[in-house]
């Protein structure tokens, strides 16, 4: 979990995970809906941006849809 850290600060940390292992699918889920910062994630490599509150089944179609790729 990852609640001290600025919304801004996750497509940094999104950017770090994907050059230490390009392989790794990121999902992640923040109470942030700003379009500029879930764009800035979705650009640094995560895979997708789920926001608070969600439903559970967002979560299981973001694992879905990044199994199917």
């Amino acid at each position: 979990m990852l609640s001290d850290m600025s919304d801004e600060f996750l497509a940094v940390a999104a950017r770090e995970i994907i050059q230490y292992d390009p392989d790794a699918k990121i999902i992640l889920i923040t109470a942030s809906d700003d379009q500029k910062i879930i764009r800035q994630c979705l650009d640094s490599g995560a895979s997708s941006y789920i926001s608070k509150p969600f439903d559970f089944n967002a979560i299981l179609k973001g694992i879905s849809d990044i199994l199917a790729k």
